[in-house]
């Protein structure tokens, strides 16, 4: 199995379902606000930063879907992620209890599951960074193998608040 397949699928999925978040009708809203709320940016900067963001997602995921310009993908989703996890703990230190948009939609406020997330998946582009982009001489079992324990794997970290917690409640 080639494990840059496999980061590929990871990521992508998981930038894409964090921008489709973002972007729903009121998702997008939610989003701007709490960053005004729960970090140190002035109100005014919201919106623009909220687009920058969602577009920087886009950009990430789109760029990574090609063997031409995935290195640049998964330099761009380190990036990010570099960021993520910084706003996460920024907004842990000041105590702030809005919720997570990291997805879209979200009652609590990022906890520790939401940071360990965030460096998995620093450490997976970081991982895809450092390897060969995907040739066309894979065989599609391979690459049909990568991408669905990419795929598994990124389900499992979107949702690892809601698995910490129910772990957590038992």
């Amino acid at each position: 199995m080639n494990w840059t397949v496999a980061c590929q699928a990871m990521l992508v999925l998981t930038f894409a379902v964090a921008a489709a978040g973002k972007v729903r009708p009121a998702g997008f809203g939610e989003f701007r606000g709490s960053l005004s709320r729960s970090l140190p940016v002035p109100r005014p900067l919201g919106t623009p930063l909220a687009a920058g963001v969602v577009g920087a997602e886009l950009t990430a995921t789109a760029a990574m879907v090609l063997p031409t310009t995935a290195r640049w993908g998964f330099g761009l989703a380190a990036i990010l992620l570099a960021g993520f996890t910084g706003a996460i703990l920024v907004m842990r230190r000041r105590g702030s209890a809005e919720p997570c948009r990291c997805f879209g939609a979200s009652a609590e406020p990022p906890g520790r599951a939401a940071v360990v997330r965030n460096v998995l998946l620093l450490a997976t582009a970081i991982f895809g960074l450092a390897g060969s982009p995907a040739g066309p001489g894979l065989p599609l079992p391979a690459v049909a193998l990568a991408v669905a324990a990419g795929a598994v794997t990124a389900l499992l970290l979107i949702n690892l608040d809601e698995i910490a917690g129910l772990l957590a409640a038992t």
